[in-house]
């Protein structure tokens, strides 16, 4: 989905909602506004018609016919309602009175309007009906006009509804408009809201595309506050990751073919100089075969060491965890080097206490971590250097620690030396090449048994590795 058509998603579903809630607001506003006008000009009716009743009453409980509801001879105190058609009938029904000139020829008539019958039998009615007088729809009151209890007349209002309508027309109107500015309003901040969550997706979708095609450099810039920033921030980390690795990827690429090509070299260097007759000398003959038995030996170190590290890096390795005494697979590790210290002058101690807690490793990979340290601390460490192994109780862990007063590690190239192929500018005190997988392979080990391993070092002065272990 492309931004463009998540932000008009995004502001339809901001203006869907409220053009729905306004319409309905309105609608009902409309229908309740007209209902409550329609209640009170009907209660306005009745009022009038009980003032009227009390007015006339007398007259017609006597008989008489000569009542009048306008004109200069209307009484003052009648509050009549300008607009409104009053009609006065008597007990039998005949009109003897209206408010309208246009009734005046139908004075002494049996009237026969909606709700007089209900009125003579003494109910009062309301309702609408549509007035052939009014020439509109109209609202009517009939009430019944009592004397001693008994009914002697009838007054019947009615009013047109036109005012009404047209009222109800401009409220339609007025909530139209309204809604319509509301709908402008919303859409405007429907499309800036919608914009400030699109720009960064926006931004998202570009930086995510570029990398999918290998540019691996991208960071975007989002300062949101919410989600989206952490959506960010997330990529971000990401890309840089992915950096990290294409450089690594580069790298152990470079490095790969430059171990491969010493050797490659070498022996191939050797068998030339077979082919040209160096066979036939015992001496030179020797030599090259030792020299490529070695070279052949290296390329088998290095191949096992890249099987073991990419199995390493796939998953945990199989492991057999148990308590394990740290003081005997030291012990075991001095004892395996020790011969080649002796014979490069180096001296190769440990200073385990005796009663060390136990750790929970698996024993063989505890003495290959050992294994691996001790043979890198001896091949950076001129003759009469040392090489100690210590150990000691912290807190629900152990820490095992390697150190050495070799040629130590440059404080730029401290932070790499557990990366594939780092050999560091130590490398011309080595007597035996080694292709910088060692370190790598021993911070797997390491990680697989729950613990984790740093170096300290400081040029000139030697480089001490530490790792960690849980406590059995």
């Amino acid at each position: 989905m492309t931004p463009k058509r998540l932000r008009w998603k995004l502001i339809l579903s901001y203006i869907i909602p409220i053009s729905l809630a306004l319409s309905t607001l309105g609608f009902y506003l409309v229908y309740a506004l007209e209902e409550f006008y329609l209640r009170h000009l009907q209660d306005d009716l009745a009022s009038e018609g009980i003032v009227i009743a009390d007015r006339v009453r007398d007259d017609l409980a006597a008989d008489r016919t000569g009542i009048i509801l306008q004109g200069p001879h209307a009484s003052p105190d009648t509050p009549m309602m300008p607009q409104a058609r009053i009609l006065v009938l008597d007990r039998t029904g005949t009109l003897l009175a209206s408010s309208r000139e246009e009734d005046r020829g139908r004075i002494g008539q049996l009237d026969s309007e909606p709700g007089v019958a209900e009125a003579l039998r003494g109910r009062a009615t309301r309702g609408r009906q549509e007035s052939s007088v009014l020439k509109a729809d109209s609202f009517y009151v009939t009430l019944p006009v009592r004397h001693q209890g008994e009914v002697v007349g009838v007054i019947r209002l009615s009013h047109a509804l036109v005012e009404v309508e047209t009222a109800v027309r401009q409220l339609r109107l007025t909530i139209a408009s309204s809604v319509l500015v509301a709908g402008g309003l919303a859409l405007i901040i429907a499309w800036h809201l919608a914009g400030n969550i699109t720009r960064p997706v926006e931004a998202l979708s570009s930086a995510a595309h570029a990398v999918a095609q290998g540019d691996f450099s991208q960071q975007v810039k989002v300062k949101t506050g919410d989600e989206l920033e952490q959506l960010g921030d997330s990529f971000n980390q990401m890309a840089r990751r992915l950096d990290e690795l294409e450089m690594g990827r580069r790298s152990f690429l470079a490095d790969l073919s430059h171990e491969l090509r010493s050797p490659v070299g070498a022996m191939r260097a050797g068998v030339e100089t077979l082919r040209r007759g160096a066979k036939d000398d015992p001496r030179m003959l020797n030599r090259l075969l030792q020299g490529i038995d070695e070279e052949l030996a290296r390329l088998g170190r290095l191949t096992g060491d890249l099987v073991q590290l990419s199995r390493l890096e796939a998953g945990p390795p199989e492991l057999h965890l148990s308590a394990v005494a740290v003081e005997e697979v030291v012990a075991r590790a001095i004892s395996r080097y020790q011969a080649e210290a002796q014979g490069r002058s180096i001296g190769l101690t440990a200073q385990v206490p005796r009663r060390i807690p136990l750790v929970r490793a698996d024993a063989d990979r505890l003495m290959q971590i050992l294994a691996n340290l001790m043979d890198n601390a001896l091949k950076f460490t001129p003759a009469d250097g040392q090489v100690v192994v210590t150990a000691e109780e912290a807190g629900h862990d152990v820490c095992i620690a390697v150190a050495d007063t070799g040629v130590g590690i440059a404080a730029q190239d401290l932070p790499r030396v557990f990366q594939r192929f780092y050999q560091g500018a130590g490398r011309r005190f080595r007597e035996r090449p080694g292709v910088g997988l060692g370190l790598a392979i021993v911070r797997e080990l390491v990680h697989a048994q729950g613990g984790e391993i740093w170096a300290e070092s400081q040029e000139g002065q030697g480089a001490t590795f530490t790792f960690r272990l849980p406590k059995a």
